[in-house]
C-alpha cells in the first residue's frame, strides 16, 4: 500500500467519522509496541497520524484498522476534555459523540 492511498482511506473515514473540521495528515512511521499513534491539537483541530507500514503489521492487523483506532482517539477526545464539566455539558458532549459514531457506523448520508 501506498502513503496516497492511505491518504485516499484517510479522506473517507474523516468524512465518515464527522472529523471534516480537522486537518489531518498521515505518514509512514516506525514503531515498536504500536501499530501507529495520533499527535493532535485540539484548540487548532490539527492532527497527524503515524501509522507503522504494512510490513510491520502483525497480522490481521491491516492499515485501514490502524487509521480508524487513531481516528476515533479525535472523536473521542472531547469526551476526556470534558471529563471535570458539568454534567449536562458532559452529557450534551456524550450524546452528540454517540450520534457522531453511529452515523459512521450506519454510514448515513448526513
Amino acid at each position: 500500500m501506498r502513503i496516497n492511498q492511505v491518504r485516499q482511506l484517510l479522506e473517507q473515514w474523516q468524512t465518515r467519522l464527522g472529523l471534516g473540521v480537522w486537518r489531518i495528515t498521515v505518514k509512514w512511521v516506525a514503531l515498536e509496541n504500536e501499530h501507529g499513534n495520533v499527535e493532535f491539537d485540539v484548540l487548532h483541530r490539527i492532527a497527524t497520524v503515524g501509522i507503522n507500514k504494512p510490513k510491520l503489521l502483525p497480522q490481521p492487523i491491516t492499515v485501514e484498522y490502524v487509521l480508524v483506532h487513531e481516528l476515533l482517539h479525535l472523536v473521542l477526545i472531547e469526551l476526556e476534555l470534558v471529563e471535570k464539566a458539568k454534567t449536562d455539558q458532559k452529557d450534551m458532549v456524550l450524546e452528540r459523540v454517540v450520534n457522531q459514531l453511529t452515523i459512521a457506523l450506519l454510514e448515513r448520508k448526513q
